[in-house]
């Protein structure tokens, strides 16, 4: 079986499907976002962000640079930025389940 990328399954799409496919990649890609890209979409400094932590600024610098980070740490940056994180499992049959007691102190 050959192996076909992306771009040529695109390219056997028509026009109006190509775009749609488009639309949709980046509606998807704004949907995914490091905590750093988070932080700048709400145009906060990292010294700001460091100060409602608690933490120096290289704190912050370290933990957008971290590719794993404990869900307590990650709720404690996004509600410090005014934001509520939540947990949802995707489960194989289409139902999804929001997990609590997540990371909370």
């Amino acid at each position: 079986m050959k192996t076909v990328s992306y771009e040529e399954m695109k390219a056997r799409e028509t026009p109006v499907m190509q775009r749609r496919i488009e639309a949709r990649t980046d509606e998807l890609r704004a949907e995914l976002a490091t905590l750093r890209e988070l932080r700048k979409r709400l145009d906060i400094t990292q010294v700001e962000l460091a100060a409602e932590l608690g933490i120096g600024q290289e704190g912050v610098s370290r933990l957008e640079r971290r590719n794993d980070t404990l869900v307590s740490t990650l709720r404690k940056a996004v509600e410090a930025m005014g934001g509520d994180l939540r947990l949802i499992a995707e489960l194989p049959n289409g139902g999804r389940v929001e997990l609590s007691d997540f990371g909370h102190a």
